[in-house]
């Protein structure tokens, strides 16, 4: 990639001595920014919020500002942050939080490359990594964006980023025009959730809904009201602190090592960098009314918990934990039931059940929301040597993947 024009700026109060300088792109209205996280998550904090307050239809809760500040701050390093901003005069249109990774071979680097913030080794905390924008301009945003990473100087020899249904796809002319000898764009992968709709109150809501899934929710309140057990639920949102955290996580653990179930759960939480972003992330979230962990109270011990997002209309479905001598009473369905219903009352249009369809979250609902990850990219030779190995080995991968899914463990 080429060198961008780099305008001399001053850095923001706080900014890190590698953090990068502003650059300018499209002079008729429209600018796009390489902006600090300094800068972002202080001064311009309020313009940040409210972009994200103004998502419509299907919202992303990762695009919340704590998300994408923890992210960088525990999986990143100051030099490898590339932040865009896109802006029509004062007002922020778009954030585009990237960052620089490394594609080894070995213990050799063969390329580099941007990301989005959520991909890559803290995938399974920020699901669903997204180009934050205002409504309605969502692929002039993305357009933009495309054109100043193939400008920059970042020392990545391509890009990765999600388009969303609202930016339909990746148009080819995007990457054409730039001088160099090899330009690409590359459909690498789909992200799909299953999203259920809400309609109006959960009695109405429910009465929608599957027979099985019903089903399932009267068996689990049932099972827990006969226990004979005093039982509560709580729900923590600014209750939501280090020590709920950490109860989370213990349940979570717990839920990873059982074998009770029919599906796997591995522990989401293991490395220790992830366990602390999330005790960083989580009580910044809850303050916001962007995140709720609901904990079921049985016999005066808790014993299972859930976590749930918030973003505009929408309540997001996360991890989950419960101890083992309560996996026969269906706790994880029994919170996720509350979650759903509370949402509903609210007045909320979607639950989102997180990536992945399965048989567990198609028996919910079958509509789908997806999100295509592309890798775009303009340079010489080698980078056209570069990408086609990644691309290669990346649809091993995959297809090694599939077949560990669909073989039986036996």
């Amino acid at each position: 990639m080429t060198a961008a024009t780099v305008a001399s700026v001053a850095p923001a109060t706080g900014a890190h001595i590698n953090d990068k300088p502003t650059i300018s792109s499209r002079p008729a209205g429209t600018r796009v920014e390489l902006t600090t996280l300094a800068q972002l998550a202080g001064e311009e904090r309020p313009q940040w919020n409210a972009l994200f307050e103004a998502q419509r239809g299907v919202s992303n809760p990762f695009c919340a500002p704590e998300w994408v500040e923890a992210w960088y701050e525990t999986f990143t390093s100051a030099e490898d942050r590339y932040c865009y901003t896109v802006r029509a005069g004062d007002q922020l249109k778009g954030v585009a939080p990237f960052f620089r990774s490394r594609v080894t071979a070995g213990r050799a680097t063969v390329a580099r490359r941007l990301q989005l913030v959520g991909a890559g080794q803290g995938g399974s905390l920020l699901e669903l990594p997204q180009i934050l924008t205002a409504p309605g301009q969502e692929r002039e945003v993305l357009r933009e964006i495309v054109t100043a990473t193939l400008a920059a100087d970042t020392g990545a020899h391509w890009v990765e980023a999600s388009v969303t249904p609202a930016m339909a796809w990746f148009e080819p002319q995007w990457v054409k025009g730039t001088d160099r000898p090899f330009a690409f764009h590359r459909h690498q992968l789909s992200r799909a959730s299953v999203i259920v709709p809400l309609d109006g109150a959960w009695l109405t809501t429910r009465s929608g809904l599957k027979r099985n899934v019903k089903e399932s929710l009267r068996r689990s309140k049932n099972r827990i009201a006969k226990d004979g057990r005093p039982w509560a639920v709580h729900s923590h949102t600014d209750s939501l602190d280090r020590e709920v955290v950490n109860r989370f996580l213990d349940l979570h653990r717990r839920r990873a090592v059982q074998d009770q179930s029919t599906s796997h759960h591995p522990d989401a939480f293991s490395d220790p960098a992830r366990r602390t972003m999330m005790r960083a992330a989580l009580p910044a979230l809850g303050q916001q009314g962007r995140a709720c962990i609901l904990e079921l109270e049985l016999g005066g011990r808790i014993v299972a918990a859930q976590l749930v997002l918030h973003a505009p209309g929408l309540t997001y479905i996360h991890s989950s934990g419960f101890t083992s001598d309560v996996w026969d009473l269906g706790p994880v369905t029994f919170l996720q039931g509350e979650a759903i219903s509370a949402a509903a009352d609210r007045g909320e249009r979607w639950i989102n059940m997180s990536p992945g369809p399965n048989v567990a979250k198609l028996r919910w609902s079958e509509t789908l929301d997806v999100h295509h990850d592309f890798a775009f990219g303009a340079g010489g030779r080698r980078l056209r040597w570069r990408y086609s190995a990644f691309a290669v080995a990346q649809a091993q991968s995959q297809a090694s993947h599939a077949f560990e899914m669909g073989s039986d463990p036996g």
